[in-house]
């Protein structure tokens, strides 16, 4: 996807782009000098967006073997927060509650350090595979999180479902290529099947993608969706 042009990447992969602009936006509405915490905050792609801010990163740094996590500021438990009562202005917390395994004892944890009138960006997954095996325990529907935000003392100003039916089924689809054409298969055999591999690669990971992303729009219910956006605030 990172050779891809943005416009394109954005309608292939468009959850992704969908988290990092409801935390830009978050970002915009921050003030200068604010103490932002981002709770499990893997290798700190958001940094740049709260550099106005005093950012403080935490993570448990094992979820992906692959990332690099040397930029945190605490390599610790999200369940044991080491900041003070009463201390963080904002909180973004981003596809990291279904890796937790007390997303409630989380959520008090970060209402704890938050100061009054502090805000919480969050995002949290219904529609998503298995991912960072063993840490990925739960998926979570709107009413879930309402409930389980509501329960953690919060205000919650917004639950807004990212992306319908049809960029779940694009999510979906751009698994196809992997299951049909696994790795590990004897060189003959995946010589002889290249063409089909190419053309199933093809459409699964790009052309089924943009057609779905246009019809998207005709989803107005979005009980299927990939993903949940949640604006809280501590009162």
């Amino acid at each position: 996807m990172v050779c891809l042009p943005k416009w394109l990447a954005r309608r292939i992969n468009s959850i992704s782009f969908l988290i990092d602009d409801f935390i830009a936006a978050g970002a915009l509405e921050t003030p200068p000098g604010s103490v932002v915490l981002d709770a499990g905050a893997g290798e700190c792609r958001y940094a740049a967006l709260f550099s106005h801010c005093a950012y403080i990163s935490v993570d448990f740094a094992k979820g992906d073997p692959q990332w690099d996590y040397k930029r945190l500021s605490v390599v610790g438990n999200l369940l044991f927060l080491p900041i003070k009562n009463n201390s963080v202005n904002v909180v973004i917390c981003t596809q990291t509650l279904e890796h937790v395994n007390e997303p409630a004892i989380l959520l008090k944890e970060i209402f704890r350090v938050m100061r009054p009138g502090a805000q919480l960006y969050l995002t949290a997954p219904l529609g998503w595979p298995i991912h960072q095996p063993p840490y990925d325990f739960f998926r979570f529907t709107y009413y879930g999180l309402e409930h389980i935000l509501r329960k953690s003392g919060f205000n919650i100003e917004s639950i807004q479902p990212q992306g319908g039916y049809f960029l779940y089924l694009a999510s979906c689809l751009q698994h196809m290529h992997r299951l049909l054409f696994p790795f590990g298969r004897p060189f003959f055999k995946r010589l002889l099947l290249s063409p089909l591999q190419f053309l199933v690669a093809l459409f699964a990971t790009i052309l089924g993608p943009l057609i779905l992303y246009t019809l998207d729009n005709f989803d107005k219910k979005r009980s299927f969706t990939l993903n949940y956006a949640c604006r809280c605030q501590k009162a």
